[in-house]
């Protein structure tokens, strides 16, 4: 399937406003079955006050967080976390970084929790999950000068940009698609995309709308792979 995401403002405000009421939908639920835990493990609420967790995350994965203008930390997810630290007692220190980092800030035990990850089997293996809490679609996004890539079989005749640490690697290695570009988050992706030295690249749908209309980048995507919804979970260290 084919979707024009560049020049369709009404179509990415779609996937903005869906993106927002899912996640505001899921405030009171992620909230709720942390807070029954943390009270079935204390007993006590006022033990929580002295409690500190340390969730690390994307830094620039909007609408749900990025950066302002003042580099402060903005978005759903900042605002969903301190809605839950209201509601818990329990303290919490926002990590936001780039993506990679964040991953390796929380393999090294300097993190709690890790937000903004999508379940895979290999991760399930040393990880924890929540309950997911939101569905993303991810697509292959193709200049317009490209007539179509109708499946994975086609992407093997590009270089295909990802960012380092992104769930769609691993798929596009299974299917064969070893010509891959790293980038450290999406945003320098639609920077050389738009700059024309990027023609082919893999990126989920409500930060590749948003950074694609903010700079008006014409381009056409695809659902090629089986992470077309992929899952937000949290993600605790077993």
């Amino acid at each position: 399937m084919k979707r024009y995401c560049g020049f369709l403002p009404k179509n990415c405000l779609w996937v903005f406003v869906s993106a927002l009421v899912v996640s505001v939908l899921a405030i009171y639920n992620i909230s709720a079955a942390f807070t029954e835990q943390v009270m079935i493990a204390s007993g006590n609420s006022d033990v929580n006050k002295n409690r500190l967790i340390r969730v690390v995350m994307d830094d620039n994965y909007p609408p749900y967080v990025f950066r302002d203008s003042s580099g402060s930390v903005k978005g759903i997810l900042p605002d969903q976390w301190h809605l839950w630290e209201k509601y818990t007692g329990i303290r919490v220190e926002i990590i936001a970084t780039q993506w990679e980092e964040a991953q390796r800030v929380f393999n090294q035990g300097r993190a709690d929790v890790i937000d903004t990850i999508f379940f895979t089997p290999k991760r399930a293996k040393v990880y924890d999950f929540t309950k997911p809490y939101a569905s993303i679609p991810v697509s292959i996004f193709f200049d317009r000068t490209i007539s179509s890539i109708p499946d994975c079989l086609a992407l093997r005749g590009y270089a295909v940009a990802v960012k380092s640490g992104d769930a769609c690697i691993s798929e596009l290695r299974e299917k064969g698609v070893n010509s891959l570009v790293h980038y450290p988050s999406y945003e320098a992706i639609i920077e050389d995309a738009a700059a024309g030295l990027v023609k082919v690249f893999c990126m989920d749908d409500p930060p590749g709308c948003i950074f694609s209309e903010n700079i008006r980048l014409p381009t056409n995507s695809a659902k090629v792979l089986n992470s077309t919804q992929a899952s937000f979970k949290g993600l605790f260290k077993r």
